[in-house]
């Protein structure tokens, strides 16, 4: 759903009385306050789920993505920092 505020209906007279906005807004019909509408969004696609890794100096789990190699060896960012 979508909810929109209608602001520019609030009638010019009691725009810069709070308590007449407050009374207006409190006594308005629905409809000249929001419009709500059904709203189609079409889902996201899944995440990419990638293999696990494990870093070869400290043996830590990483995603396939994530490490470096060092003389040929997967190292997690820690350990590729050091």
């Amino acid at each position: 759903m979508r909810v929109v505020y209608k602001g520019g209906n609030v009638p010019k007279s009691v725009q810069n009385n709070r308590k007449e906005i407050i009374n207006w807004l409190l006594s308005a019909d629905e409809k000249d306050i929001i419009d709500i509408k059904e709203v189609v969004i079409k889902e996201p696609e899944p995440n990419r789920m990638y293999p696990t890794v494990k870093c070869e100096f400290c043996g830590g789990l990483v995603m396939e993505t994530r490490p470096e190699q060092i003389d040929g060896k997967y190292a997690c960012i820690p350990c590729a920092q050091r």
